[in-house]
């Protein structure tokens, strides 16, 4: 829509107190209503650039097709300043405190105003579109509620920043204290002649979400110590018996997993497929234990499994078995997890155990600081 009305540049325009809604980009005036009455809105200084005057019909038009493209909307609004002697900044922030007071003291948003005989006076903000994609309302009360305003959120965020500095200032002491506490208990529960920590490492498994390192350690426990740096598992799982940590008993000497699972005992085909001797059969459930013994004990309580027909119609004997994967996972390659101890893959959740050959002393201490994360048998 195209109007022929002329548009006038706003002579001796004068700073406004506008009424902003916080859900902006409505077609028509009416949607704008529920803002206004409920208070959801926000107050902007505003200037008046250009003025544009309808008539009753234009201005009806207009006000239910806001979206709509307009050739005299092209271009104008956004946000400005009177302020004067401003340096030359890429960023607001790069400013000098005293040019930033002064350029928001007097920086305002550029309206067009519309108006039209027996019509209420709005104010368009294109924000340097055709379209009248912020609509400003003029306060029925005049106060200076921005002024105000602006006057409280200085406040706050003057009492929030020092709130901040205390919370640092605590944190910092808090950290410098522990630092300082963990330091002396790793001279006092480090063996003469210890060159690693034995750790153990609860973990909450993150998938896919780096190709490198795709876990977030949650808690490290130092549960032993070794005067050697090299990988060895029985060293790891003595520890974590020795431990006593019940989350750990898996991990411990002669354990692994052990899953009790129904195979097919016989090669036999079906559907025109050829599945060989050892496939698992469909829908059922898995049985883990940690020990042979424990799988073999509730095996022999388990009735054989029964045959199954196929589309030949001849019955297939199933039995059952029991895998073995053992807990010990030497990644010593590339973006590998290195040597360490856990009952499932090394991105999942759960418990592990490695050495920490390359911990410094100061994470150590930052370990042994915490409360429980010192548990050497």
């Amino acid at each position: 829509m195209e109007e022929n009305t002329a548009i006038n540049a706003a002579e001796g325009s004068v700073y406004l107190e506008l009424l902003t809604p916080s859900l902006n980009k409505n077609d028509t005036l009416a949607e704008y209503e529920h803002e206004r009455k409920t208070g959801d809105y926000i107050i902007n200084c505003a200037k008046v650039i250009y003025t544009k005057a309808m008539t009753s019909k234009e201005y009806d038009i207009f006000a239910n097709n806001l979206l709509m493209d307009y050739t005299w909307l092209a271009g104008k609004g956004g946000a400005g300043s009177d302020a004067t002697g401003i340096s030359d900044a890429e960023f607001f922030q790069q400013l000098p405190l005293a040019e930033q007071k002064d350029w928001l003291e007097n920086s305002f948003v550029e309206v067009v105003e519309v108006s039209a005989p027996g019509r209420e006076t709005i104010y368009i903000n294109p924000e340097g579109y055709n379209y009248a994609r912020y609509v400003l309302f003029s306060l029925k009360t005049s106060k200076p509620i921005l002024e105000k305003r602006e006057k409280l959120e200085q406040e706050i965020e003057k009492a929030e920043n020092e709130a901040y500095k205390i919370n640092d200032a605590m944190i910092a002491k808090q950290r410098d204290e522990n630092r300082r506490r963990g330091v002396e208990l790793l001279k006092k529960c480090r063996p003469a002649g210890a060159k690693a920590a034995i750790i153990s490492r609860n973990i909450i498994g993150q998938r896919y979400t780096d190709y490198c390192d795709s876990k977030v350690e949650t808690k490290e426990i130092i549960i032993g110590w070794s005067k050697n740096t090299r990988d060895l598992f029985p060293e790891m799982r003595k520890s974590a018996k020795n431990s006593g940590l019940p989350e750990l008993a898996h991990l411990g000497p002669n354990k692994d997993i052990f899953t009790c699972l129904i195979v097919s005992a016989t090669q036999y085909s079906e559907r025109g497929e050829i599945y060989p001797k050892g496939t698992l059969r469909y829908g059922q459930k898995s049985h883990k234990f940690t020990t042979m013994a424990e799988a073999k004990n509730w095996l022999d309580m388990q009735e054989t499994p029964r045959k199954l027909s196929v589309d030949t119609d001849i019955l297939i004997d199933f039995e059952w078995i029991i895998k073995e994967e053992s807990i010990e996972h030497r990644e010593n390659y590339t973006q590998g997890g290195g040597y360490f101890l856990k009952s499932n893959a090394r991105h999942e959740s759960g418990w592990e155990i490695f050495k920490a050959k390359y911990y410094n002393d100061d994470r150590l201490a930052d370990i042994i600081s915490k409360k429980g994360c010192y548990c050497v048998g």
